[in-house]
């Protein structure tokens, strides 16, 4: 019998056979919904009544640690710290996780640190900070754009200081419908990745909690379900998280408008925990409560020693990729070891990657996996299989490679709501780094969606995550 999780996914799904903008013809998926509208477009980001204290956050600048070991698998800090966060900690994990990069002369828009598809952003950060130096004990909002925060309630019960992100499905529903629920697992992941990366260089531990009760992880932001829900914890420390009790928050305001998709609040609602038993349930069937392992890489010469400001801040898409250009094999290598990179906490390994590589050299053209010490060809590929599973977007047509995230274990989507939602953060987590490796590479690419049909003769796959083609910019 299909899951919940599995009905959404697959209703979500993209097919040759229909424009993807045109809803699935299914009671369950709303038929009245018209994407894009510019009079609905919602605004970027959350408000908070003036009168509430405020503290703005030091410039971010933070140690000079050259990302690309970090990305390589270790999580190992820059310099061992026993201590709690500070601050100035604080301003760079923020800044460089979601924090506002530039804003657009024409539409006013703010690009952020971590990426996200049509620049929507869909998601909140929060922090109940717990020993602070320079900061009280409570519950503070980011504002991106001024760099600051905000205090919106008490403190919490915990011991570590706890990043919240939260997700505000409107943001990217408004734009991809009901499938604007896989960009909002992408998306947090994203910022996740960034957090702990940043959290790292600043000689901290971080670990991302995918497993909380939802409903008083949400009463301690001020979340009101179904417009905005908490998706991930990043703990920067040892302890347990600080998130437990919270009462009397601000809500503050998502804005006007927010039109509600039945199926997104269902499959949500069936993956939310309620109490400490669920939590370590579905921790048991999730690798037995281990940490996801992560394995260090050898970094290749190519990826320099540029530091994780220099990479965040040139991190970008690019619409138009060499199809003629070849990339290193040792640079293909290191992107897929930096694709398949667990998060660091309590999900363990959710994807699989199979590369399609088009222009590698040293390697035939066909799709990879990883193996001990390199890729094995496992079948055949086309540049015209990957154009097709990619929505006929140039950039998987013409990169050298196209590295599609898959659900592990299994070929299936996640059977169960919680593990799905998990997955998806997975994925995104998976796509910043790899943006991220890119950049440190000095090639290019640019995040795909895909159509689901396609799958099956572009790699092999049933189901997929996430796509993002790689290459040199044409």
């Amino acid at each position: 019998m299909e899951t919940l999780a599995e009905t959404f996914h697959r209703l979500t799904a993209y097919a040759t056979d229909r424009h993807w903008l045109e809803p699935v013809d299914d009671d369950r998926v709303r038929q009245d919904f018209i994407p894009l509208l510019p009079e609905t477009r919602p605004p970027q980001s959350k408000e908070y009544p003036q009168h509430l204290p405020r503290v703005a956050l030091p410039a971010a600048a933070g140690a000079p640690v050259a990302a690309a070991p970090l990305l390589g698998g270790s999580d190992a800090a820059a310099m061992p710290a026993d201590r709690p966060p500070g601050l100035a900690d604080l301003s760079v994990t923020l800044a460089r996780c979601a924090g506002v990069k530039s804003r657009s002369p024409r539409s006013g828009e703010y690009y952020r640190a971590a990426g996200s598809a049509g620049n929507r952003h869909p998601y909140e950060v929060y922090v109940s900070a717990r020993g602070v130096g320079g900061l009280t004990d409570g519950v503070w909002h980011y504002d991106p754009r001024a760099h600051a925060l905000t205090l919106i309630g008490p403190p919490a019960a915990g011991e570590a200081t706890t990043l919240v992100v939260s997700g505000v499905p409107w943001r990217s529903c408004w734009r991809y419908s009901e499938r604007g629920y896989r960009h909002v697992g992408w998306d947090c992941g994203g910022v996740a990745a960034h957090a702990v990366l940043a959290a790292s260089a600043q000689g901290l531990p971080a670990r991302l909690e995918t497993a909380f009760d939802d409903a008083a992880v949400g009463r301690l932001i001020g979340a009101r379900p179904p417009e905005e829900f908490p998706m991930v914890l990043i703990v920067l420390g040892d302890g347990a998280p600080a998130v437990a009790g919270g009462e009397n928050t601000a809500p503050g305001d998502l804005g006007p408008g927010a039109e509600e998709f039945p199926l997104v609040a269902a499959v949500h609602e069936e993956g939310s925990l309620r109490g400490a038993a669920e939590v370590e349930d579905w921790r048991r069937g999730r690798a037995g409560g281990r940490p996801g392992a992560r394995t260090a890489v050898r970094v290749p010469d190519e990826a320099g020693d540029r530091t994780l400001e220099l990479l965040v801040n040139g991190r970008r898409t690019t619409r138009r990729l060499d199809g003629a250009a070849l990339v290193p094999q040792t640079a293909a290598r290191w992107i897929t070891d930096v694709a398949a990179g667990a998060m660091p906490g309590d999900a363990g390994t959710l994807h699989e990657v199979r590369l399609a590589a088009h222009g590698v050299a040293e390697a035939a053209p066909g799709v990879y996996r990883r193996v001990s010490g390199g890729l094995e060809r496992t079948a055949a590929t086309s540049r015209d299989a990957t154009y097709r599973a990619c929505l006929n977007q140039e950039p998987g047509r013409d990169a050298a490679a196209v590295v599609f995230l898959t659900p592990a274990p299994g070929p299936a989507v996640a059977p169960d709501a919680r593990t799905y939602r998990a997955s998806l953060l997975s994925a995104g987590f998976a796509l910043s780094r790899v943006y991220l490796a890119v950049t440190a590479l000095r090639l290019a690419c640019s995040g795909l969606t895909f159509v689901d049909s396609e799958l099956r003769a572009a790699v092999g796959a049933q189901d997929a995550l996430a796509a993002i083609a790689v290459g040199v910019e044409r």
